[in-house]
């Protein structure tokens, strides 16, 4: 297998069990450990671990090595204010250019969304929240909005499923309806209204006093 594909292979599973809370905020992933489990160099491992810090998941830290973030509350409040502001950004552009297909799957998914409330899981919740977004930023076709909100995204994914309160997601149903209404009906005004009401519930629903 070729170092390329191990290295995804690397980032896939790290990813995976953060995700899934296998790993917590604030744990060291042990390189030495990757390296013996995936049978390559230190070096590849590495490379993989500042794929992860760049996209948000972790922090490399001087000698002591790769941490899963573990944030503050001031550090929680100035993530989401830097994701709304490159969303409503994102969105002016999305709400031009976005194609049926992709109203078609945030509809699929807001429907997901609506059955996930009988059987609530952050998780779950938190894999749904990020697809449904991740169609408008997309649909923005500006590489520079994808690739910063992506990093946003993996971070507060991160917070959502470690530290997010809600016991459902009756609030955000309400919003992802706003937000998806106003990008059918592409009205600018409407959709930056839903989107602010949206990151407002996400601080809202956030626990900073939890610990591992």
């Amino acid at each position: 297998m070729k170092d390329s594909s191990i290295g995804n292979a690397i980032y896939e599973s790290v990813t995976s069990q953060i995700m899934n809370k296998q790993i917590f905020p604030g744990n060291r992933i042990v390189e030495d450990d990757l390296s013996k489990e995936f049978g390559v160099s230190r070096s590849l491992v590495r490379s993989v671990m500042v794929r992860l810090q760049n996209e948000g998941f972790v922090r490399i830290v001087p000698n002591i090595g790769s941490c899963v973030i573990k944030p503050t509350a001031e550090e929680m409040q100035r993530a989401y204010h830097t994701r709304l502001c490159l969303e409503l950004g994102a969105a002016s552009l999305a709400i031009h250019r976005i194609k049926e297909d992709a109203l078609e799957r945030m509809e699929e998914n807001y429907q997901a969304q609506v059955d996930l409330k009988s059987t609530f899981t952050s998780m779950e919740y938190a894999r749904l929240n990020r697809a449904f977004h991740w169609e408008m930023v997309s649909a923005c076709e500006n590489e520079y909005y994808i690739k910063f909100l992506n990093e946003m995204f993996n971070i507060v994914h991160i917070y959502m499923v470690f530290f997010d309160t809600a016991l459902d997601n009756t609030v955000s149903l309400r919003t992802h309806r706003m937000m998806l209404d106003a990008l059918k009906s592409h009205d600018g005004v409407k959709l930056a209204e839903a989107i602010r009401l949206d990151q407002t519930n996400g601080m809202d629903n956030l626990d900073s006093n939890l610990s591992f």
